[in-house]
């Protein structure tokens, strides 16, 4: 049992919130989201968005989380992850790269029942804000 925290993650977050699951729901529930796409009609078309987590490992890294085992079982109070979610606008011809948006995710268990969320924005790209991200994680939740 231990907890997954990265060394740095970021001080001010910019966005705190509570699940209503236990913390291994929220965990599982995250962690699948890794390698996941959809697709979306936006204002400028049908968008996929590409889903890649990462999770600290050792305190001084965020590794893939398909690269770890039994996460969600073994981990304790804390799990820091990487959210990166690219968005490909798609055409009858190609592919057009549209936007990356990154992430820092702290997830602590705070009861049976409630899981509680540290956001921060990774960097400037990117045109979605910590309150996006809440809102992709409750879907991905219900």
């Amino acid at each position: 049992m231990m907890r997954r925290i990265y060394h740095r993650f970021p001080a001010e977050v910019d966005l705190d919130f509570t699940l209503g699951v236990s913390f291994r729901e929220a965990l599982s529930a995250i962690l699948s989201l890794h390698r996941m796409h959809e697709a979306r009609r936006t204002p400028d078309g049908m968008i996929r968005v590409d889903v890649h987590v990462g999770v600290a490992n050792e305190r001084t890294e965020i590794v893939q989380a398909d690269l770890i085992s039994g996460i969600a079982e073994t981990a304790t109070e804390a799990v820091d992850f990487r959210i990166v979610l690219n968005e490909t606008i798609l055409t009858a011809e190609r592919k057009i790269p549209h936007s990356e948006n990154a992430f820092f995710l702290r997830v602590s268990d705070a009861g049976a029942r409630t899981t509680r969320c540290f956001a921060v924005k990774d960097g400037m790209r990117g045109k979605m804000d910590a309150m996006d991200l809440k809102e992709f994680l409750m879907d991905a939740i219900r």
